[in-house]
């Protein structure tokens, strides 16, 4: 989705370990990414906002809201299973919310909690990033951004909440804070979505749809 260093940091060992792999990125994430690649003709680079097939799965990305040189999220879709991946984004695009309405699967940026962030021990510069256009999703920004996609949409969504802040928010807390704005909008889990908080250093299990 993007070159910062928590979301390549094992490009250089996967691409050695695996040369048959393709990385696929945008045309500014490509470029600061590819000294980190074994071999140039394992990257393969789009334009943001275009749409690509790999293998049975068709691929849309989507431009997002953050510091870096060319971020997208991704609409994947294969069959009729449709899944969307957004994080490390300021704040939640009109087409990326109207590829959430569609979605089985969505993992969602919930970066932070606003009160623990203001309170917190960053710097100031950092909070103003992080809660600015350019930053990251907050807890309740997650839970209003599913809310309003679910209205008026008879499906049932796996969710998944994703990079989450070590020092500004807890696992426990962005699932209730979430939970709580579904419920007050009429969505209950078990009935309506299901509701799963990604691990910030293991696997998170297998999702099926």
């Amino acid at each position: 989705t993007h070159e910062h260093t928590d979301h390549v940091k094992g490009l250089r060992v996967l691409t050695k370990q695996n040369p048959n792999w393709k990385i696929y990125a945008t045309g500014g994430t490509g470029e600061c990414i590819a000294g980190q690649i074994r071999d140039p003709e394992q990257l393969d680079t789009f334009c943001a906002g275009e749409t690509i097939r790999v293998g049975d799965m068709t691929i849309r990305s989507i431009p997002v809201s953050h510091d870096a040189a060319d971020p997208v999220c991704y609409s994947i879709t294969s069959g009729d299973a449709s899944m969307l991946i957004m994080t490390d984004t300021g704040y939640v695009p009109q087409e990326a919310a109207d590829c959430m309405k569609e979605a089985d699967l969505i993992v969602l940026e919930a970066n932070h909690e606003i009160n623990v962030l203001k309170a917190g021990p960053y710097p100031y510069h950092l909070k103003r990033r992080i809660l600015g256009d350019r930053g990251h999703l907050s807890n309740e920004t997650a839970g209003e951004t599913l809310a309003d996609c679910m209205s008026g949409m008879d499906r049932y969504r796996k969710i998944f909440l994703a990079h989450l802040s070590r020092e500004n928010n807890f696992p426990l807390l962005a699932e209730q804070t979430v939970k709580n704005i579904l419920e007050e909008h009429g969505f209950y889990p078990g009935r309506d979505y299901s509701i799963n908080v990604m691990k910030r250093d293991g696997l998170s299990g297998i999702a099926e749809i």
